[in-house]
């Protein structure tokens, strides 16, 4: 085969790897897009996005004290079981203020199942936020992690979670709140770093380890919170991929410090 034919065919090949690429990368933004919509109507459906009118709901809420935590305030009148009508695998919702990461939590069959669906079960690349299908569906365990995507070309799902490399960013963003059925919990970040996906951090067999578990955290997070877990609390880890290795992720984690009833009356 001659120089000429030989150029033609790699002109080709490169034509068709950057034609597959373009549509790739298309097909990507509009699910993206789609993954955006999704989601702005959970936040609808929930009361947190738009006006909020709670009167068609369930809850035994009543009117908040002067001093309740205004992320209280607005968890605690959150629609769920108008987000279970559409799916009833929604246990409830996750957010971290002032942050993008304001999403129904899931609870799968298996932690495969949400990986590629959105929180309605419709196909979508940039998937939910989902529940380790061996933790219990209220939150009751020592140790429970909570699985997002870390989408590249946007903030969405956990993507956010990477600013905890930053103090600063911990200073002004340093708990984590989930609203269930009827309670509002509230976990303050203590650690967030790097690690391995057969690392202690994915063990859910540490009821008996608990120093050892609290050791292993506070040795390798990267922010010094100065929040240190008791044992007998309960932990919480937020988990998403990292840019450099497949077989990397990055943990955020928090330690539940409060706990408020769905009527606004604290448990601390």
């Amino acid at each position: 085969m001659d120089k000429t034919k030989t150029l033609k065919i790699v002109k080709i090949c490169l034509l068709v790897i950057l034609i597959v690429s373009v549509f790739m990368a298309f097909r990507r933004s509009q699910e993206n897009q789609a993954s955006v919509r999704d989601y702005n109507e959970a936040l609808e459906i929930a009361g947190i996005l738009g006006p909020k009118d709670f009167s068609n709901l369930t809850s035994t809420a009543q009117k908040e004290p002067d001093n309740t935590d205004p992320v209280i305030k607005d968890l605690n009148g959150i629609a769920l079981d108008a987000l279970k009508a559409i799916n009833d695998e929604v246990i409830g919702w996750i957010e971290i203020p002032d942050t993008p990461i304001s999403y129904p939590l899931l609870a799968g069959p298996d932690n495969n199942y949400y990986l590629k669906r959105n929180w309605k079960k419709d196909p979508n690349g940039d998937g939910a936020i989902f529940l380790e299908e061996t933790n219990s569906s209220d939150l009751s365990d020592y140790h429970t992690i909570i699985y997002g995507h870390r989408i590249m070309f946007s903030d969405a799902m956990f993507s956010s979670l990477d600013n905890y490399r930053q103090a600063d960013f911990w200073k002004d963003h340093a708990s984590i709140y989930i609203a269930m059925d009827k309670k509002v919990y509230r976990y303050d970040i203590f650690a967030a770093f790097e690690t391995n996906v057969k690392s202690t951090v994915y063990r859910l067999d540490l009821e008996e380890n608990q120093e050892m578990f609290i050791e292993f955290c506070m040795k390798n997070t990267t922010i010094n919170t100065g929040v240190i877990p008791e044992v007998g609390e309960r932990i919480l880890t937020l988990s998403t991929c990292t840019a450099s290795n497949t077989n990397r992720r990055w943990v955020v984690q928090g330690v539940l410090r409060e706990e408020f009833d769905r009527n606004y009356s604290r448990e601390s």
